[in-house]
């Protein structure tokens, strides 16, 4: 069985990388050098710099991400190229050969935050202009492309689904979400308790998400950072809107609404009750108190040279 899924995952990635050169052994298990944390940072502070950039539709903060200079740069014979490979390489095997058990639970979530995002990002640049939705690519990215975290091969899904949804959750109750790893299915309890805020962090490369943070999460800061982007998303009108008088918003609310009903920050908090108070906390007006109208989710590429 071990040999059979072995051969699966590696015939699944060399469909969309086997003419990459930044990817020499995608779809097994690979020795990734040790890289040391500071230069991890520079390296993943830097490629943020050069490749998220300003939304110029929007006068508040949003962002998009240029995909077609990332798949230019990952065959050009220049210097930008490469730094861009050179990046790329170094964020890669930090995440590769990350000693995640060694983390305190702020800084895990910060990693897992940041890779999901880059996972991301670096699947639509590679498999730029193909895939224009990462919904109607002709694998399921969330569930079935592998990436290699902490020595592991694991799912976009395992990543947000399992891991990240444990360490946000203080409280968990009896039901439970059955969720698709890359080779499982598990259980995952429903929270009575969590920190719903880390859904306006984790991007997943469409327009209709919530904002892309030029700047990395850091698990010493991370509280203070997803109050911010929390905030700076629910004053984007494709995810909270009450101009017309009625309450529009993000299908986030609708497809995570059990964990914007329970919010709360950390532990010690008093949760909260459902997602009008979440919307009262963390936008500029207070939510009417009305059945909502879903915004429709724009799954379109979430890139600006297009």
């Amino acid at each position: 069985m071990k040999l059979v899924l072995s051969i699966i995952l590696s015939l699944l990635a060399s469909c969309n990388y086997q003419n990459d050169p930044l990817v020499s052994n995608t779809g097994s298990l690979r020795n990734a050098p040790t890289i040391e944390r500071r230069d991890f940072e520079r390296s993943f502070e830097r490629y943020l710099e050069l490749f998220v950039v300003d939304n110029p539709a929007e006068e508040e903060l949003d962002t998009l991400v240029r995909y077609r200079a990332m798949y230019e740069l990952t065959f050009s014979e220049t210097d930008e190229g490469d730094e861009y490979r050179e990046l790329v390489s170094v964020i890669e095997d930090y995440f590769a050969g990350l000693n995640y058990l060694s983390l305190s639970n702020e800084e895990k979530k910060a990693h897992l935050i940041n890779a999901y995002n880059f996972f991301v990002m670096d699947y639509m640049a590679r498999n730029y202009p193909t895939v224009t939705n990462i919904l109607e690519a002709p694998e399921n990215v969330f569930q079935n492309v592998p990436f290699q975290f902490a020595n592991q091969l694991v799912s976009l899904d395992h990543l947000e689904k399992n891991l990240l949804y444990q360490l946000m959750t203080y409280e968990a109750g009896s039901a439970t979400n059955t969720v698709i790893n890359l080779n499982q299915s598990a259980q995952v309890p429903l929270a009575t308790k969590i920190d719903a805020r880390f859904h306006f962090a984790v991007i997943c490369g469409a327009k209709g998400c919530p904002i892309l943070n030029p700047e990395m999460y850091y698990g010493d800061r991370l509280d203070q950072q997803l109050t911010k982007i929390t905030k700076a998303g629910l004053r984007l009108k494709r995810n909270y809107d009450q101009s017309s008088g009625q309450l529009k918003l993000t299908q986030l609310f609708n497809w995570y609404q059990n964990d914007f009903n329970h919010h709360a920050e950390n532990a010690s908090d008093l949760r909260l009750n459902s997602y009008y108070e979440f919307l009262d906390l963390y936008s500029n007006t207070p939510a009417l108190r009305v059945t909502p109208t879903w915004i429709p989710y724009n799954w379109e590429r979430n890139g600006i040279d297009e």
